[in-house]
Parts: C-alpha cells; structure tokens; sequence
C-alpha cells in the first residue's frame, strides 16, 4: 500500500511539473502483452534453472503509462506505474508467491522522417520495484509424514535499467498499437533463492542479483492529439 501511494505521489508531482514547464499529455497506454507467455507456456512446460525445475502459475501483470511531449521536436518524456504478482513451484518442494509495485521513467525519441500514421521509436527506461516474496517448504515422503512449512516472508526494492526500441502505428482513429523490444540489467536480491521475476522488468536470465532482463512485448496508447496534429 505504502508503494501504490508512492507511486501516485510521484505520478501527482510529474503531472502537475509538467503543466507549470508547458509539456503537454500526448498520450495513455497499457502495456497487453507481458502477461501472455506466462498464461500461455509456462503453466505447462516450465522452464530449467541450473538443475531445478521451475513451474509458474498465477501470473498477474497490470502496467499503465502516462506519455508527455516537450519543448523539443520528436522528444517524449514518460511515466508508468504497475502491479504484478507470480507464483513460482521450485523442484517440486518450495513455493515462492512472488508480489510487487514498480513505478518506470524514461525518455523517447521518435524519428524524425516518418508517415503521419507510423514511426520508429528508441529510448531508455529506469524502473524502481518493490517486491514481497512468500515461501513455503514442501516435502512428500513414502516413509515419514508429510512436512510443510511457511518460511519467513522477504521484502525489498529493485532497480532495472533498460533500452529500448520499437515500432508504433495507427490502427484506427487514435489508437496506437507499438512494439517494443527492450535489454537492461536488473538489480535486486528478494527470496531465497532470489526471485525468477522482477515486477516491471520481467525474467531473469540469472538468479543472481545483478541478471540481464529483456524481451518483447506489446503496447497500445490512446493518442490526445490526432496523428494529423503536430507534436
């Protein structure tokens, strides 16, 4: 709770920084696409981390953007804010429920040189996470009783830098639909193990606290001005 109310702080300033500095709203998205391949895919087959098997389940990712022209031609200042929640099942015998806040600013550049209703897009993001993590020890014997145990929860902040890059394009009216592939390097140590998944970065590649964090993923953002409107 406290992080969502962070959040809308953070979000409150920026929108009323950007009013008194003349920057206007271009646009509000979502981000559809993250939560797919983990409803998709892993479910099923899960995924190998060194010898452990991992099985996700649960997934839950919620991510909004608030898109802000500037003084400068083709130049786009963004914020974000989202909530995301997974549960992991290691090797058969722990259960990680992994949930967190995240709040992501970045900067955008548009090319200069493209249709009215397209255009190629590159720029960064820096993202700030807090994740909680609940674990519990399971063990199944032929021999002795069952044993399960809760163990203490974990809690912690997290930090992701990325690039990325894209493609966005009209699809009727204001609608913009945009593809982004973005790399970065993620920062945090939350679980133990560490957890797989990082709110507002996505996979780990490592389960180390520094892990390289990418992929693709898909966007759609109403426009507030038309593509015919000069930005």
């Amino acid at each position: 709770m406290k992080s969502v109310l962070l959040g809308s702080f953070i979000l409150l300033h920026t929108m009323l920084y950007a009013q008194s500095t003349g920057l206007r709203l271009r646009a509000v998205g979502i981000d559809v696409f993250k939560n797919l391949p983990l409803m998709a895919s892993f479910p099923q087959m899960g995924v190998m981390t060194g010898q452990e098997r991992i099985q996700y389940s649960n997934p839950l990712m919620l991510e909004t953007y608030f898109q802000f022209s500037t003084r400068q031609p083709h130049h786009f200042n963004h914020i974000g804010v989202g909530y995301a929640q997974l549960n992991e099942q290691i090797a058969s015998r722990l259960t990680q429920n992994s949930e967190g806040y995240f709040i992501k600013m970045g900067h955008e550049q548009h090319a200069k040189n493209h249709p009215l209703k397209s255009h190629a897009f590159w720029g960064y993001n820096l993202t700030l996470t807090y994740l909680k993590v609940k674990s519990q020890l399971s063990i199944k014997s032929q021999h002795f009783p069952h044993y399960q145990q809760s163990l203490p929860d974990e809690s912690g902040l997290g930090a992701y830098l990325e690039m990325n890059a894209g493609y966005a394009f009209l699809v009727f009216g204001r609608l913009e639909t945009r593809i982004v592939a973005r790399t970065g390097l993620a920062l945090s140590k939350v679980g133990n193990p560490n957890s797989s998944y990082l709110p507002g970065a996505g996979m780990r590649l490592w389960r180390n606290t520094l892990s390289p964090v990418g992929g693709i993923t898909v966007q759609f953002f109403y426009l507030k001005q038309s593509a015919s409107d000069k930005i």
